[in-house]
């Protein structure tokens, strides 16, 4: 595995003028909904939808706090439904997925149809429809389709019952004699209705492996608390899982090195509105001894940036050379990532001919991150330009804010999958 953090660190290099093609941060823009052709019902149009969508978190025991399996679950929470479908604010996708941006795969994006569909279905006062067979509910979690490790911690963490949240990092200690690549990854939770989100990390060296070894060691317990990310500088992020999303398997042919003799550590973010119970989630990892492509985490970040408390909307944009060869790049995927303050984040890379959008995220949530990989890659040369802007709404903050791992600190940051062409 490796983790390059380039942007905000290399050189600036001679500055390559953006071309006339290029848009300026383009994004989805919804207008007015269409009007259905027929009133929806929730046999025929929304059920689907929803089992689609929702139900691998709206379950009952899953993530959410709230079932949608069946009409009465939806009666219960109509309005709310209608609203966080029409704002977007549910289903949870981070980046947009209209085309004006990229294409992803397995995202939760709504079409303004389907959006239109369960805001018609609910002004309509919910018609049932002729059929009200229960459709058939995803599982909260989908296995990978081989598993080549299955690693735990080896001792339960109990979550701090005084938070609402909780952010900690367990360590874990792979047995393989020889480096493997890392090819897909999934998450089993213990606790369901706990476990948010986890991100798991490797480490490249002897140095990130003590250190992480040494903050396990330092707390009592299992593991060590951590917010922004694994604690140790050069700790990478190699996966991303949050409920009811599919496994990841990485690009056929790809894959991210993970050293032998070196810990993993799993960032779980555990959501206590349901309780404090010990957990001792545990990782899937499907394997390969070589790839054809050994991929690397690109880390696209503004670490420079300091904004001022008290804005409702402060935005900072940095731009430099991509990578430090120039040697041509496919990127795969990318995982944008900012903290509580954030509320928006665009990437875009460029060279004198030709601008692509990388990713557009128009509502940053914190809690709900992942790696999105796209439908098609995205070919560039090590020497083409890049851009992140982020914006913050610090008026939460009493201090200037900056880059950081704390709670108060805050983070620009764009991790790209990317392998050599």
């Amino acid at each position: 595995m490796r983790s390059l953090l380039l942007l905000g660190l290399i050189a600036c290099g001679g500055r390559v003028p953006r071309p006339a093609d290029a848009t300026v941060f383009p994004t989805c823009v919804d207008g007015e909904l269409p009007t259905p052709a027929d009133v929806p019902t929730w046999s025929e149009d929304v059920a689907p939808l929803f089992a689609e969508r929702c139900m691998a978190c709206h379950q009952e025991g899953g993530s959410a706090p709230f079932s949608l399996e069946t009409l009465d679950d939806v009666v219960a929470w109509d309005l709310a439904v209608r609203d966080a479908v029409r704002e977007r604010r549910m289903p949870p996708a981070a980046p947009t997925n209209c085309g004006a941006c990229r294409s992803f795969q397995h995202t939760r994006w709504l079409t303004p149809d389907e959006i239109a569909t369960v805001v018609a279905f609910v002004d309509a006062g919910l018609p049932a429809g002729p059929d009200l067979h229960p459709p058939e509910v995803p599982p909260a979690s989908v296995p990978l389709p081989r598993v080549d490790a299955r690693l735990q911690p080896a001792e339960a963490y109990v979550p701090d019952g005084d938070r609402t949240d909780d952010y900690h990092c367990l360590v874990l200690e792979p047995d393989w004699p020889t480096d493997r690549f890392l090819t897909g990854f999934a998450v089993d939770p213990d606790q369901v209705d706990q476990v948010h989100h986890v991100i798991l990390y490797g480490t490249d060296t002897d140095e990130e492996a003590d250190a992480v070894r040494a903050l396990d060691a330092a707390e009592p317990g299992a593991g060590y608390t951590c917010f922004g990310d694994a604690g140790p500088d050069g700790a990478g992020m190699v996966g991303v899982w949050a409920p009811g999303a599919p496994p990841k398997v990485y690009p056929e042919g790809t894959g991210i090195r993970l050293p032998a003799g070196r810990p993993l550590v799993l960032q779980v973010h555990y959501n206590l509105a349901g309780g404090d119970l010990p957990d001792r989630s545990a990782v899937a990892l499907q394997l390969a001894e070589q790839v054809d492509r050994e991929a690397f985490v690109l880390s696209v970040a503004n670490t420079r940036f300091e904004v001022p408390p008290g804005e409702a909307e402060v935005t900072d944009v940095a731009t430099r050379r991509l990578f430090g060869e120039d040697v041509p790049l496919r990127i795969h995927g990318i995982a944008p990532h900012m903290h509580r303050l954030g509320r928006s984040l665009q990437v875009e890379v460029w060279d004198a001919e030709h601008a692509d959008c990388l990713v557009d995220v128009p509502r940053w949530d914190f809690d709900w991150q992942d790696l999105f990989f796209y439908e098609e890659p995205v070919d560039v040369r090590g020497s083409h330009r890049v851009a992140i802007a982020c914006t913050w709404d610090t008026r939460g903050a009493t201090e200037p804010v900056t880059w950081g791992d704390g709670t108060a600190d805050e983070m620009c940051l764009a991790l790209l999958y990317v392998t050599r062409r």
